[in-house]
Parts: structure tokens; sequence; C-alpha cells
């Protein structure tokens, strides 16, 4: 090759470099430059007509990187009035590309619109038209080429329009529904000519409620439309997916409320026909379903296949046919219905073959919390129902009814507290509008039922009437006694009726793992036998409220005889000769006699309500009546201690490990009365007491009764503040008789009577403790009283002055508590020949070290009350001088 030509081609392509430069520089700068506000209008007016709505934006830019086009600022495209006022499309940003071939050819062709962040509103009307619908036929109605099409001739493609992060909106004629889809990515484009194709994946969303939108799953939809003169009459061909949804988030997107469900769904719909006229095919799996609060050893999975086609005259769906496998059976539903309220002739048959008992009561622990927990199931269910209108009537527009019957076969149900399981006669399941009436016992549900029917459970019993004398306890489930089981089923909820007789562990047990005696802290034992007639009532599905509502309630009454009750915060166990318990709706009454407790004698109450919504527990209502009662061998009933004295260290011990082991009382509140308290050597008649336990923390609010020939009145409390007790007590007793006060001490202070009051403090878990931080305020009055008479130091004249404690009419005296001693602070005497003022100290040992304030005949008093020492701690004064 001649030289000259590569120095050409060399040079050539160095001029390239610069150009492309050039192109890049004039990509950026020139379009700024360009203003195309007299083509805003034009350009406007040709979308306008286009899609037949019209259109507003705020600006238009030509961009030519990279690739040509126009920027579209404010994009809104007008409502229809007719459907409302609000736009039904909002884009802040449009971006539409076009083809380069055809602008070389002079032909502007718009390639693809982009939208970014729309907002979307879809709106039907009362005439149940889309505000989309008059859109869908504009559209088809332009003559476009194919938009993969690439040699359209002369007809222009259809745009490829797509829009990203879009929020579409539902709207029922002006009212916004709170459905939404977030995060929205759509696609629509020319497929063939006359078909377009549809590519869309959202979140949905409720607008009403807060919601975790990384766990609503993704909903996705793909499909085709074909061109037809209106929406409704579209063929179609569509396949709709919900994926990873979690079933609590469903829940609350489509009720409103979290349903405490858990578990993964994916639901698929494939749709063929039109709108007018459509094939359905619906899948449905359900992975891993359970409450939240329960998890079963094996999990839930449900797997629905249904299919069916559709028509929109009269919302029909026929042909249908539903199948679900569980285990070795099925559930199998045919038939047609509509969905339109106006229509009375639906025909469904439900088939029910071979259905494990285990699967219908999963079933029930998703509808009800608490439910059976830990039991075991086996056996199967096989039936049929049928809901349609009775045959004749369609025509006579009578209501359509259901009717049909199921059994229950080799019903064995084992639970974890009893060893053995129960296994129950053939179950029969009855629902006929015709029932006999006796199977159709009043049965008050929950609330009324839309129709008169019922599914009837006839009466069964369970175990055999029990032999004579005393039953051998067992562990198996299988009750000795008879009970009889009936019940009705509604829509609404449902009502069991047990009656019988029953060995009561068994039935307590039975009743725990069926939820119906729920949170008992006690435990009856291995012995009693319990009378019932009890209705159990409730709604499948519990409304959702901040207020928890009961799952179920009990009416009627439960008689118990010999029974035995135990609890970690009792002693030992409590014997109950015969007791009675009235449930209704709000709160259950006990009411017992001959209570034994140890070596106590009681009869007594017990109120609390039926379904407790405090997190804390509710306060359980009581009154106790005991004829006879002392200190010691109450010690040993409550608190277990086998040795008199030992109830304090007992109950301290209790205090020491409240934060540890020890149990803690549930919260009571009442009265007790006893006839006669004995308190070592003090004896208290007719006491009667409020009092208040919760926990470790027990109030006495209120006492009085009859005590040392006086009238006693008592309070106090017991609260525990860093690890330590700390106790306060107000006492006071009028008119007691000195002799028997000095009596509790075996000692002797002499005549008249007394009335004293204190308000004591103390803290500590010993005795020494205790007494060495009580602390608090004291007073008495003592009338016409005495003091032992003893030896005294006499040292001066007028001795018989120098006791003012040796008869006296009046005694008072205030002052404080500390130090183990009594700090008398305003103290005087009344005798006969005058008041005298006393000031000192009584020890708690009654060590007195005392004296009087009065000058002339000043006197000292030390010993006991028992035996007190005077000395006269005056000095005599000098002989006057005899007169000269």
């Amino acid at each position: 090759m001649p030289v000259q030509a590569i120095a050409g081609k060399r040079s050539a392509k160095l001029w390239m470099v610069p150009f492309a430069a050039l192109l890049i520089v004039a990509a950026i700068v020139v379009p700024p430059l360009v203003s195309l506000n007299r083509l805003h209008s034009r350009i406007a007016e040709s979308i306008s007509r286009a899609i037949g709505r019209p259109v507003r934006m705020s600006s238009i830019k030509l961009r030519l990187l990279p690739r040509p086009g126009f920027e579209i600022a404010d994009f809104v495209v007008e409502e229809d009035p007719s459907f409302g006022a609000e736009p039904i499309l909002r884009s802040a940003q449009v971006i539409a590309s076009v083809r380069l071939l055809p602008l070389w050819r002079g032909r502007l062709e718009i390639a693809r619109i982009a939208f970014d962040e729309p907002s979307v509103n879809l709106v039907r009307n009362r005439e149940g038209r889309w505000n989309f619908d008059t859109l869908l036929s504009q559209a088809a109605q332009i003559p476009k080429a194919p938009t993969g099409e690439r040699h359209p001739g002369g007809m222009p493609r259809f745009p490829y329009i797509d829009a990203s992060n879009a929020r579409i909106n539902f709207k029922s004629g002006d009212e916004k529904l709170p459905f939404s889809f977030f995060n929205a990515d759509l696609a629509v484009w020319l497929e063939n000519p006359g078909e377009w194709r549809i590519e869309f994946a959202a979140q949905p969303v409720r607008t009403d409620l807060s919601l975790d939108l990384a766990n609503t799953g993704i909903f996705r939809l793909v499909g085709s439309l074909r061109h037809a003169a209106a929406l409704r009459d579209m063929p179609m061909q569509l396949h709709a997916e919900w994926a990873n949804a979690p079933l609590g988030q469903l829940s609350k997107i489509i009720t409103g409320s979290d349903a405490d469900w858990r578990g993964q769904l994916d639901a698929a719909a494939d749709i063929t026909g039109s709108i007018e006229h459509a094939s359905v095919k619906l899948t449905a799996i359900g992975q891993r379903i359970h409450r939240v609060e329960f998890a079963p050893r094996t999990p839930l999975n449900i797997n629905i296949t249904c299919r069916a086609n559709f028509t929109r005259a009269g919302l029909l769906l026929d042909e249908l046919t539903c199948l679900s496998p569980a285990g070795e059976g099925h559930l199998l539903l045919t038939g047609s219905v509509h969905a339109s309220a106006t229509a009375s002739d639906p025909h469904l048959v439900l088939e029910l073959n071979h259905l494990p008992v285990s699967w219908a009561l999963d079933g029930l622990r998703l509808l009800r919390a608490g439910f059976g927990g830990a039991l075991d199931t086996a056996g199967t269910i096989n039936g049929s129902f049928t809901y349609a209108s009775p045959d004749g009537a369609a025509e006579n527009n009578s209501p359509p009814q259901l009717r049909g019957q199921a059994t229950v076969d080799q019903l064995a149900i084992a639970g974890s507290a009893p060893q053995k399981p129960l296994a129950l006669p053939t179950l029969h399941f009855v629902w006929n509008p015709e029932a006999p009436q006796q199977l159709r016992r009043e049965r008050p549900l929950p609330a009324p039922s839309a129709h008169p029917d019922e599914l009837l459970l006839e009466p069964f019993v369970i175990g055999s009437p029990a032999a004579a004398g005393p039953a051998e306890p067992t562990p198996a489930l299988k009750l000795p006694s008879a009970i009889t089981v009936s019940g009705a089923f509604s829509s609404n909820g449902f009502s069991i009726h047990l009656g019988g007789e029953s060995r009561l562990p068994e039935l307590v047990a039975l009743g725990k793992q069926f939820g119906i005696f729920p949170h008992l802290p006690v435990d009856f034992g291995t012995q009693g036998t319990a009378d019932l007639d009890l209705n159990v009532l409730g709604p499948w599905m519990l409304p959702v409220s901040e207020q928890p509502a009961a799952p179920a309630s009990l009416n009627g009454t439960l008689r118990l005889r010999n029974a035995q009750l135990s609890s970690d915060f009792l002693a030992q166990p409590l014997q109950i000769p015969t007791a009675q318990a009235v449930f209704s709706a709000n709160e259950i009454n006990w009411a017992a006699s001959g209570m034994i407790y140890g070596p106590l004698h009681a009869d007594g109450t017990l109120a609390y309500p039926a379904f407790c919504t405090v997190p804390t527990g509710c306060a359980h209502q009581f009154s106790l009546h005991l004829a006879t009662l002392d200190a010691d061998t109450a010690q040993i009933a409550l608190l277990g201690a086998q040795r008199q004295g030992e109830i304090i260290q007992r109950l301290l011990d209790r205090l020491r490990n409240l934060n540890q082991t020890s149990p803690a009382w549930p919260r009571l509140t009442g009265s007790v009365q006893i006839g006669t308290l004995t308190i070592q050597s003090l004896t208290v008649k007719e006491l009667t007491a409020a009092v208040a336990v919760e926990g470790h923390a027990f109030e006495l609010k209120s006492a009085t009764g009859r005590a040392l020939d006086g009238q006693l009145h008592a309070s106090g409390a017991l609260v525990v503040s860093d690890h330590t007790p700390h106790y306060q007590i107000d006492a006071r007793i009028d008119d007691a008789n000195a002799r028997s006060v000095a009596g509790l001490f075996a000692e002797n202070w002499g005549p008249g009577s007394i009335s004293l009051s204190t308000s004591l403090k103390a803290a500590g878990f010993e005795q020494k403790a205790l007494l060495s931080s009580a602390a608090g305020a004291f007073h008495w009055d003592w009338d016409k009283g005495a003091l032992p008479a003893s030896a005294s130091l006499v040292t001066a004249r007028n001795s018989s002055n120098l006791n003012p404690l040796s008869r006296f009419d009046e005694w008072t005296a205030e002052g404080v508590i500390a130090n183990q001693t009594l700090h008398l602070q305003k103290s005087q005497v009344v005798r006969p020949t005058g008041l005298s003022a006393l000031s000192g100290t009584i020890t708690f040992a009654r060590e007195l070290d005392l004296s009087t304030g009065d000058t002339a005949n000043q006197s000292k008093i030390t010993g006991t009350l028992q035996r007190p020492l005077i000395e006269n701690t005056t000095r005599a004064a000098p002989d006057a001088p005899t007169p000269k």
C-alpha cells in the first residue's frame, strides 16, 4: 500500500476523535439551549387525543443522551368527570425516547415512555365500570404495529410503556379504599397485532394500617389482552401469583387485623377467556401454618386446587371443584354458586373422605387460641354436606339450607398429663333444620345465627357409671364415671353441654387440655369426684379489639365431693369435703363448708372473674370463717412450721427467698372472721379482719376485736424493698384491763384501765434486727392505776410523796420509740395531792429510768414496772438558827 494512502487513513482516524468529542459536547450543551415551549401545547394536545383524556405538563425538554427524546415534568392525566375529580395518573417525571431511524427520515416516533414514581388511581363506579376502560378502548382503535416489529412499513409502532416505583390506589366512586399497591413495576407493550402483553409486580398494602413492607409478599401478574370493542369483551390470558405472603400480614391486609396466624402462603391463579366468561384455576399452598402462640410438632400444610367457570352476569361460579388432600383422605367441594346477593339457587356439596381428626384439630387451633395445645388425636371423619335450596323451593326464593351428616370413627385423644389415651365412641354430627326438638335444646350462642340451622353433636357418653366404694387413683385418661356430651355449632359459635359425674383429676386434666379450665394455679390431687352441669359457649374467632376477650365462657354448676387442693403457695393440701361453683359469663363463685387445712377447720367463699384482662392478675374476693384459731396452730397450717415460735422464722425465710424460689400467692382480698383467736397468752374474741395478699406483700387493711377486756383496732402492711422486709403497724386498744395487760408478761402492775395506741415501723429478717430497727410513736392513758409497792431509799421527809406512781388517778404519756426504748416526751401523773410531771425512758424489757419534775420533792424511779425503786434526789434544807 502506498505510503500516502496509509498516511491518509491515519489522518482520517485522527479527525474522528475530535469529531466524536464535539458530538458529545453538543449533546450535553445544546439540549438546554433548545426551547420546546412553542411545542408544549401541541404535544399535550396530541397525547390527549391519543388517550381521550386531558393532559397537563409543566415543562418539556430535549435530551440527546443516552438516547434522543424528551423529558416531561409534572405530567398529569385528568380523570373522566363521571369517575371523580382526582387525576387518573400523576408523575413528577416522564421520559419519552424516540426511534432514531424514523427520526432520520423526518418522522417522530416514540419508542419508549418511562414513568418515574407515578401515582395511579383506579376507580370503579356504581355501574361496575372502571375508569381505564375507555383508555384501553381508545388505544385499541388506533392502528399500531407491534412494539418489536423491525419492518413496520408506514405504520407507527406501539411504544414500550413502563413505570417504576409506582403507587396504585383503588377507589369505589368517591371513596378511596385502604388497599393499594406500593413499589409497583409495570410494563406494557404490543406483542402482536391486536395483542398487548402486561407484566406487573408490586407489594400489596393497606394504607390505614402500619405494615412491614418487607413482609407483605410480592404480587405478580403476567399475561396478554387482545383487541375488543369493550374491556369486558377483551380475550385475556393472565397468570397471577402472590408469593411468600406471611399469613399474619395477609390477614391484616384482608381483614384489617392480625388473626395471629403464622406461616407462608403461595397462591396462583390462571384466567383464560374474558371478563364476561372466563375459566379460572386457583392453587394455594400454605406451609408451616400455626397460631402465633403455638407451634405444632407436625406443621400444618395445606394444598388447595380449585377450578371453575366464571360468568360476569350474576357473578356465577359454575362447575366448581376444589380439592384439598389431607393425610390419606381429602376434602372435596363441588357445585355452583352465585356471588350476587339476589341469587338464591346455590348448590354446593362438601365431601369429607377419611379426613384425619388431627387435621381438623389443627384447623380448630387456628381459630381458637390455646385450644388443645398438647393434645394428640387419632381417628377419621367421613361425611357429606349440601348447601342448596329445598327441593322445589328455588322458584319461591326460599333461602338455601345446609343439610348433611358426618361421623367420627375410632376417635382417641391423648394429652400430656394423663398417660393413656381416651377412647371415645363413634360421634355423630347432624345438620338438619327438621331435626327433632329434643336434639335442638336451647343453647345460647354468642350471636344469633343467620339461619336456624345448627350442626348438632348427638349426645354420647364418656366412661361408665362409677363402681361403689372409693376409686383407685389412675394416671389413665379413661373416666370411671359417666359424662354425657352434646353440642350445637353454628357459623357464629359453638355450645357444648357436659353433664354427669366424673373423677375430679381427670375432669380437670381434660378441661386444661381443651382450654375449659386454663391457667389453674392449683392442683386437685388424685382424689375427689365432681357432678357437673355445664355449658361451654364461645365464638369461633374472637373479635379484634384493644381489650382482650374471653375465648369461651362457662354457664352452670360444678359440685365437688372429697376434693383435695394443693399449690406451691400452700404448705400442705386443703381438704374440701363439699363445695359448689356457680359459673356465669363474668364471674365464678365458690362456696365450701367444713374445709380442713391441717389443724384448721373453716367455711369460706371465693369469687373471681371468669376472664382476667389485667396483666398482673385479677383479685380474688374471699371470705373465711373460723370458730377458733390458735396462732401456733396457724403457723403450722400456713407455713408448715413444726414448733411453737417458728412462724416468724418460717415467714422470714420465705421473704428472704422471695426473689429466688419462694412461691408467690395469688391476688387475694377479702375478710376473715375468727370467733376466738389465741396468740400465746393473748386472746382476741370476735375478730373481724379485712386483708389483702398479692405476691409476697401482705396488707392488714383493718382488724377489730375484743382483747384484754377492751376493744382492739389494728392495721398494717409488709412491703419488701431492696431485698429487705419493711413492716408498718398501727394498733390501738381501748379500755384494756391493766392487770390483763401485765399478765401478757406474767407480771402484776396494779389496777386500772389502759388505752394504748402506737404507730410502729421495723425492718429486717432476724429478731435482733427487728427490735433494733423498731421506731415510731406511742400514747397511753392509764386511769385509776398504781405500780406495786417496793423497798425505797428514803432520804427526806414526806416520803409518801416520793413515788407519784404508787397510786394515781391518771397517767398520760406520749413519746417516740427508738433503740428498743420508749422515750417519754410528754408525761404527767394526776394524783389527789396534785400533778407531777414525769420524764425518762422505759425499755422493751420494762426497765424504768424516770424522774419527776417537782423541785420540792424530786425523785428518781428505777427498777422495773414489776419492781419499781424510788430514790429522793432532793437535798434537805439546813436548819434555821435558834433566835437568841
